[in-house]
């Protein structure tokens, strides 16, 4: 039989779950006041046209290659996000640029976000939702360059218009770890450091939070990470020996 701090435990929980992604969903079930400070408006908004996408073959052009890795199945047309990558001969992309297109007359044809604010970077995440025609996408580094902000990319139809803006990371060394977004406009953008990459002190996740629809977003709440996880076993270790089979 649950214990009475057991079933407040699970109470939170599923509170939690119904609010969806809000930052202060456990404390609004357990009577707590919500978390506030100050908020920064996304820098440089960009609207970009799937108007001005030209055919596939047109971008790749000297060691240029184009490359496609997931889709969006809308209604009226699925949508392709990739990426444009220079490769070394250990087939190690070394320049990239994110792309994303769709088929029109059995041609792929592509455009490319080629953002000033971009460092070599690719996506990192891509969803559709909440809503029917709409999607989000987070740019981030695709190679070992650092990037000194994470670009955000919004669409609300299907793709035919897109908006990217930026928000400064706390550390260059910050890498995009998870995003969500409920249709109360209550959403979640978490970036990592890793303790290889920064001080003890500075490692662990960085939160930033909205209430808007991405409109306005929390500075980084910092939850320090403290933990070190496991190496991978050396190769001379051996494996359990193997049970001979029965007769």
């Amino acid at each position: 039989m649950p214990t009475p701090s057991q079933l407040r435990v699970v109470f939170l929980l599923l509170a939690a779950i119904a609010v969806g992604c809000s930052a202060d969903a456990i404390r609004q079930a357990s009577g707590a006041q919500p978390t506030t400070g100050p908020t920064t408006q996304p820098s440089g908004s960009v609207t970009y046209q799937l108007t001005d996408a030209v055919p596939g073959n047109d971008l790749e052009q000297g060691d240029w290659e184009l490359d496609m890795q997931s889709q969006i199945p809308f209604k009226d047309r699925p949508l392709y996000f990739g990426q444009l990558a220079i490769y070394d001969t250990d087939d190690k992309a070394t320049a990239t640029i994110p792309v994303i297109g769709f088929k029109q007359n059995d041609k792929l044809m592509a455009l490319k976000i080629d953002d000033p604010r971009l460092v070599n970077a690719g996506w990192s995440y891509i969803a559709a939702g909440p809503t029917t025609p709409e999607f989000w996408g987070v740019l981030d580094a695709s190679t070992d360059d650092h990037q000194p902000t994470v670009l955000i990319a919004h669409s609300t139809d299907s793709g035919t218009t897109l908006q990217i803006a930026s928000l400064p990371k706390p550390l260059p060394a910050a890498v995009f770890d998870s995003f969500c977004m409920d249709r109360k406009g209550n959403g979640r953008l978490s970036l990592y450091v890793y303790r290889d990459q920064a001080k003890l002190r500075q490692a662990g996740y960085y939160h930033y939070r909205t209430a808007d629809g991405g409109k306005t977003w929390s500075g980084p709440e910092h939850e320090l990470d403290g933990m070190l996880p496991a190496d991978d076993a050396p190769d001379d270790v051996s494996q359990p020996p193997q049970r001979p089979a029965r007769a």
